[in-house]
C-alpha cells in the first residue's frame, strides 16, 4: 500500500471565507463512526426526541453566542 502524498494548495481569501475553512476542517476531523448497542441506540433516539430542558449552563452560553453575531 502506498504513502497518501500531502499537497498544498495557495489561496487568497477574505478573513471571514478562512474561518469558515477552518472550522470545517476541525469537524471534519472531529467526525469519528460510533456503533451503538440496541440499548444506547434507544437512549440516543429518546434524547433527540424528548430533549431536556435547558439548564442555567446552557441558556449562559446561548446569550454568550448571541453576543457574539
Amino acid at each position: 500500500m502506498s504513502a497518501q502524498k500531502k499537497q498544498c494548495i495557495h489561496l487568497k481569501l477574505t478573513d471571514n471565507d478562512k474561518i469558515v475553512i477552518e472550522e470545517i476542517a476541525k469537524m471534519t476531523e472531529q467526525h469519528r463512526c460510533q456503533i451503538l448497542s440496541e440499548e444506547s441506540r434507544y437512549l440516543v433516539m429518546d434524547a433527540i426526541s424528548n430533549p431536556p430542558a435547558p439548564n442555567i449552563r446552557l441558556k449562559r452560553a446561548a446569550r454568550r453566542l448571541r453576543s457574539m453575531e
